[in-house]
């Protein structure tokens, strides 16, 4: 790629060159002074181009015309890719809400770049068909009804267009956060105007129209905390039953390191009443909740009966939220009595 630009750059030039040359050559002796009353002479050339006859000529502002968009282009993905590698490596070590910020501009980013592309390829298109004396008028006229129609019959397409349009304005999710959409779990890969692309754990890619979409879950973290309390009868089997769930931990995170990412040091509670727990904080993968409430404690239960470590009759592990890694509501202000 490195090798092709320069080329293309240097083709560009000899079009440009030869096209200005033959269009000079075409003025007649008093062009210099009419042109300085209609305009600057880039936009004169721009439009001379068009005015050409033979088939050879056209053909070679065809080829300038494609090389142009072609240049165009480059130029403007090579300023979005590298704001977009600038706002990347800023979020890197950026507070939450600023890289909240920098993933949404990057998102922004990602659907101008396409607009960019529909644009030029567009404007170049147009620029075609007059080369050739096609009155574009008419043409964007008819692809207006043209649209119309399409659109009442592709009423799906458009309500996606405009639930896409709606999702990027309010910023509901960005690309990177891990979202539930429909029962539909994973991580954010792309939001355009029609689809949301989501990869799920097993690194599957699910298509979302965005018209479809009513009901968002956005987790803001990459885990979810619990934390499970297990009974036991004193406090020798409290310290003895820690020890043994330590190793039960120490099993899970080695067999699970995807879905759970962090787990807490088992620590033995002696209330004064002579019962006791051991309780231990899990933090798992969001949807992956089965394996605080179900894998974990069964394991728990197998180690201690080869421990010989009894749970006291009528009670039974426990697994709840941990309610300290949830946000606290804001204090209410209080208005004085006067």
């Amino acid at each position: 790629m490195g090798c092709i630009r320069p080329r293309l750059g240097y083709l560009l030039g000899l079009w440009l060159a030869a096209a200005s040359a033959a269009y000079c050559q075409e003025l007649p002796a008093e062009a210099p002074a009419e042109a300085e009353q209609v305009g600057p002479a880039w936009l004169e050339f721009l439009k001379g181009l068009g005015q050409t006859e033979t088939g050879l000529e056209k053909l070679a502002v065809i080829v300038l015309i494609v090389l142009m968009a072609i240049a165009a282009y480059w130029a403007v993905m090579l300023v979005i890719r590298r704001a977009i590698l600038r706002l990347q490596a800023q979020s890197m070590t950026a507070p939450p809400r600023v890289r909240q910020g920098s993933r949404r501009a990057v998102t922004v980013l990602g659907l101008l770049a396409n607009i960019v592309k529909w644009v030029i390829g567009i404007g170049a298109l147009l620029w075609a068909l007059s080369v050739f004396n096609v009155n574009v008028t008419p043409v964007l006229a008819g692809a207006g009804i043209v649209g119309i129609a399409v659109g009442f019959g592709a009423q799906t397409l458009v309500r996606d267009t405009i639930s896409g349009f709606f999702l990027l304005l309010e910023g509901q999710y960005v690309v990177g956060d891990y979202v539930d959409i429909g029962g539909k779990f994973g991580l954010v890969q792309a939001i355009g105007l029609r689809v949301t692309v989501l990869k799920d754990l097993d690194n599957r890619l699910h298509y979302i129209p965005n018209g479809t979409i009513a009901t968002v879950t956005v987790y803001e973290q990459r885990f979810v905390s619990y934390v499970v309390e297990v009974p036991l009868a004193g406090p020798e089997d409290a310290h003895r039953g820690a020890d043994v769930i330590r190793s039960v931990v120490a099993d899970m995170v080695e067999d699970f390191p995807r879905h759970l990412p962090m787990a807490g040091t088992p620590q033995a509670h002696i209330s004064g009443g002579g019962t006791s727990c051991v309780r231990v904080s899990l933090a798992v993968f969001p949807t992956q909740d089965w394996l605080a409430t179900d894998e974990f404690p069964a394991r728990v239960r197998s180690a201690l009966a080869g421990a010989e470590i009894p749970i006291p009759d009528g009670r039974t592990i426990r697994t709840y939220p941990d309610l300290s890694h949830m946000p606290l509501s804001p204090p209410t202000e209080q208005q004085d009595d006067a």
